[in-house]
């Protein structure tokens, strides 16, 4: 389930309801060490990222001719991360 502000801000993008909403979603998330390596104690920075990510995501009709999200992450190499759905 989406936060509140996750809904919000798609909902004032799109000017109508997440689950109507088409949109071009990219994330550009950092993943290199001062991510993964600098955790404090009973944290994990990565898993904070992805949890971020999915919330803005879940209540998004994703598809071929609907939303499209795509994450390209950083860090010492890049990789593109491309959905495969329909």
């Amino acid at each position: 389930m989406a936060t509140h502000a996750s809904v919000y801000c798609v909902e004032l993008l799109c000017n109508t309801s997440v689950a109507a909403c088409q949109v071009d979603i990219c994330f550009v998330v950092d993943y290199s060490g001062s991510i993964r390596d600098t955790n404090p104690p009973g944290v994990d920075n990565w898993q904070l990222v992805i949890n971020f990510m999915v919330d803005v995501v879940s209540d998004i009709n994703i598809g071929p001719t609907t939303t499209h999200v795509g994450a390209v992450s950083f860090g010492k190499y890049l990789k593109l991360y491309r959905s495969s759905v329909g």
